[in-house]
């Protein structure tokens, strides 16, 4: 699911640049000549606000569908063959995204892209690399019925009826969905509901654009200067999100 970073990725891309500077002073200078003196770095703006949190009208946030949708992402009977769960993919100690090059689906099948992290999905518009979900409740339904999850899309009724007469879910889900029970439509809203929870906005780099002017070292702020000036790295991956798919026509997720 914005390619956003965790509290310590969301500055690898700078930190990359900052590697390539580190790289560059390893050259020898002539033992006859002074070195040229370090030119001061002039920072571009770092963009701190982030865009306003839009919540579907037909979902709401209520702490209840929040703990609904957490229980539902660490559940592996979601799946095909009960072998995965939505965290399968985004894991924690993984920085919210996948441990392998490209994720592994239910039964054990190779995947064809990486799984990103999920931070700060909410404020995002377009999911997948073409933005065909335009949602996150999209992407959820996409993601489960597909190969990560394997139920496929005709199946998905009927794994969430399976869903639905474990005893726990039921009670849950009359109380969250009145009227509604477990359905695909539900499962993805509460999924959904717990995703936009998943906010990151205090990395080294959000302190710095809130006037922390300490909180980045100043090779950072070299790197910082490049990323935003002539390494054009802004294009893709503009600030306060590091992505350009949210409110942008055509802008994708992954």
């Amino acid at each position: 699911m914005p390619s956003t970073f965790s509290t310590w990725g969301r500055l690898a891309a700078v930190a990359c640049v900052v590697f390539a500077i580190g790289l560059s002073s390893c050259k020898s200078k002539p033992a006859d000549k002074e070195p040229a003196p370090t030119k001061a770095v002039e920072l571009p703006k770092a963009p701190a606000d982030f865009p306003a949190l839009a919540i579907p009208a037909d979902n709401p946030q209520s702490p209840e569908k929040i703990a609904r949708g957490h229980q539902l992402f660490f559940d592996a009977r979601l799946s095909v063959d009960g072998s995965r769960s939505c965290y399968s993919c985004h894991q924690n100690e993984h920085g919210n995204g996948g441990e392998t090059p490209t994720a592994i689906g239910a039964k054990e099948k190779p995947l064809t892209r990486h799984s990103p992290v999920i931070w700060n999905t909410a404020y995002f518009d377009a999911f997948y690399w073409d933005g065909r979900a335009g949602s996150l409740e999209a992407q959820a339904k996409g993601a489960w019925g597909g190969g990560n999850m394997g139920v496929g899309a005709d199946n998905l009724a009927a794994k969430a009826s399976e869903i639905g007469k474990i005893q726990g879910y039921a009670k849950q889900f009359d109380k969250v969905f009145p009227g509604e029970g477990v359905t695909p439509d539900t499962i993805a809203k509460a999924i959904s509901s717990y995703e936009r929870t998943l906010i990151c906005d205090d990395t080294a780099y959000d302190r710095y654009a809130k006037g922390n002017d300490g909180a980045l070292t100043d090779q950072q702020k070299q790197g910082w200067a490049l990323y935003m000036g002539k390494g054009q790295c802004a294009v893709c991956h503009a600030p306060p999100l590091f992505s350009s798919a949210m409110g942008v026509p055509g802008g994708v997720y992954y």
